[in-house]
């Protein structure tokens, strides 16, 4: 698992390790474990949870939130020079398919 997703999680708002998993659709023991490593590097931080005594809230680190911010600068950049070879028609179609793929696979009784 990428680590900026994590610190992309927590950008704006601290958040546990289950939320994150929960809204990432990712389990909680691999988002754990790369919690943990972004602690270990002094990019997040754990804090106590005011709504669950044992659930701490994470939270970025200004280090996290620069290197957060570097990412996200060169991932707008990359996009970008990626959107303009592949062509706007090219990219709408491809999530058009994208879309009727995901509505089709979300269907009740879909593998």
């Amino acid at each position: 698992m990428p680590r900026w997703l994590i610190l992309d999680a927590i950008e704006d708002e601290p958040s546990t390790v289950a939320q994150i998993a929960r809204g990432r659709g990712i389990a909680r023991q691999a988002v754990q474990r790369v919690a943990d490593l972004l602690e270990a590097e002094g990019l997040v931080s754990y804090a106590p949870n005011p709504s669950h005594r044992r659930a701490k809230l994470l939270h970025p680190t200004p280090e996290g939130r620069e290197i957060l911010q570097t990412i996200s600068i060169a991932q707008k950049a990359w996009a970008d020079e990626l959107g303009t070879e592949i062509g706007e028609d090219r990219l709408r179609q491809a999530a058009g398919l994208i879309e009727e793929v995901r509505r089709v696979t979300s269907r009740p009784g879909a593998p």
